[in-house]
């Protein structure tokens, strides 16, 4: 299965690079308008999609042949008697949330407690005999992903991924969507954590290219994934660390 997500992947970064010069080749399906944005965005998003689960069944793999990794719960930071499910789940190594209701609830609460124009309606989720995972268009920008433990039902890892188009706006949304995914993800952290994370993804530094660069970073057992280029956009990823020893 993990060659296969490799397939798809290199399909679909071809078919995005084919879609820049000639959107009409790379969108042969579509029969109504044909544009270099939309193949943008349906490939670039494609591509995230397909990496994220190419990760995610390299874990598995790894995990089949090394076994449990008992010492994941030293990693993760105890959390207070009065934090959410989301925290026990992750010093239990197990999920980030038990079910996608969870996270979505989270992730509301986060954004309407601090006036942030995303809301998750609904999380339809998508599965085969080997994964499962859900989708969610924040904008016309802005995506969220997830990859589900199909025996458990909770999520083991969160994604955004998207493009900006150029706006102020924009590159604010994509920030303030990072740090709502961390204060979902990691309700126990304060704020100037939030933005130590951000930080060490070097998203705020001079000297960087924000859209060519590939950072992570690790804070209470969560790795954070910032992954960028002009082909594909921007992802962020938030997945419990699974190579804490």
């Amino acid at each position: 299965m993990n060659s296969f997500f490799a397939l798809l992947l290199l399909a679909s970064l071809l078919l995005l690079i084919t879609g820049i010069s000639s959107p009409t080749t790379s969108l042969f399906w579509n029969k109504e308008k044909r544009t270099r944005k939309q193949s943008v965005l349906i490939y670039g998003g494609l591509a995230i999609l397909f990496f994220i689960l190419f990760g995610a069944t390299s874990e598995n793999v790894k995990e089949e042949k090394q076994g449990s990794q008992e010492n994941l719960n030293q990693a993760v930071v105890s959390s207070n008697a009065g934090n959410s499910t989301s925290s026990d789940n992750q010093e239990t190594g197990q999920a980030l949330f038990n079910s996608t209701e969870e996270f979505k609830d989270a992730f509301n609460q986060y954004c309407a407690s601090n006036q942030l124009d995303f809301r998750v309606n609904s999380l339809k989720i998508k599965q085969n005999k080997s994964f499962s995972l859900f989708t969610y268009m924040l904008n016309e920008n802005l995506g969220l992903t997830g990859n589900i433990d199909k025996s458990t039902g909770g999520i083991k890892e969160v994604a955004m991924f998207g493009t900006g188009d150029g706006t102020s706006t924009s590159g604010s949304n994509i920030i303030l969507c990072m740090v709502a995914i961390i204060a979902t993800v990691d309700p126990t952290i304060p704020a100037q954590s939030r933005y130590k994370i951000l930080k060490k993804l070097k998203l705020f530094d001079k000297n960087v290219n924000r859209l060519d660069m590939s950072q992570e970073t690790l804070m209470n057992g969560i790795k954070y994934s910032y992954i960028s280029n002009s082909i594909v956009g921007i992802s962020f990823v938030a997945s419990i660390d699974t190579d804490s020893d």
